[in-house]
C-alpha cells in the first residue's frame, strides 16, 4: 500500500464543492434533529446526540472562501487544490 496516498471528504455547500483531508475528520454521522439554542452566538446553530455526547453544530456557510480554503473544482477522486 502506498503511504503516500491521502483520501478526502468531498460535499457540496451553496453549489461549490469542498473536500477536507480524512486525517482531520474525526466522525461523519447521519443527519438528524437540531436542537435550536437560542441564546447561543449566531455561528452556534444548536446541538446534536450523538451516542450520549452533546455535540455542537456549528454553521460556517457564511465565512466564504477564507475560511474554507480553496474551492474543490476536480473530479470524483481527485484531491483538491492546495
Amino acid at each position: 500500500m502506498n503511504s503516500n496516498i491521502e483520501g478526502f471528504v468531498v460535499f457540496t455547500l451553496d453549489g461549490n464543492r469542498y473536500a477536507l483531508s480524512l486525517s482531520s475528520v474525526q466522525r461523519i454521522v447521519r443527519v438528524v434533529e437540531i436542537t435550536p439554542l437560542p441564546a447561543a452566538p449566531e455561528i452556534v446553530i444548536g446541538i446534536i446526540n450523538v451516542q450520549g455526547k452533546i455535540i455542537p453544530v456549528v454553521g460556517v456557510a457564511g465565512f466564504g472562501e477564507g475560511f474554507y480554503g480553496k474551492h474543490y473544482r476536480g473530479g470524483p477522486g481527485d484531491p483538491p487544490d492546495t
